[in-house]
């Protein structure tokens, strides 16, 4: 029961909000608006065409991907190394200040 709501509600919301973006897209006068940033004068790629539909797209030359991993990934393990090292000294500080503690005010 909980689902079928759910689904009914989010396709009231979901229609709802495009007839409120319509509605402020005519407003202000942005319905045929191109976003700049979709296009980066700086971007480097490779332009091919596809042999099957014929349509012109582009192809970065450096591998995200290879970025991603040899970068990316030894950085985030870094940090969260970082916040393990951080818990284990607090453990041990609290430790330290416990197993030194004789019970006297």
């Amino acid at each position: 029961m909980y689902g079928v709501i759910i689904m009914i509600w989010i396709t009231f919301f979901h229609e709802s909000w495009k007839r409120k973006q319509n509605y402020i897209g005519n407003e202000w006068l942005v319905r045929t608006f191109k976003d700049a940033t979709a296009e980066r004068a700086d971007f480097k790629c490779e332009s091919t065409i596809d042999p099957e539909t014929q349509h012109y797209w582009k192809v970065a030359s450096k591998d995200a991907y290879l970025r991603q991993m040899c970068i990316g990934v030894p950085v985030s393990l870094a940090f969260m190394g970082l916040v393990v090292l951080a818990q284990v000294a607090l453990q041990y500080a609290n430790w330290e200040i416990g197993s030194n503690y004789d019970g006297s005010s």
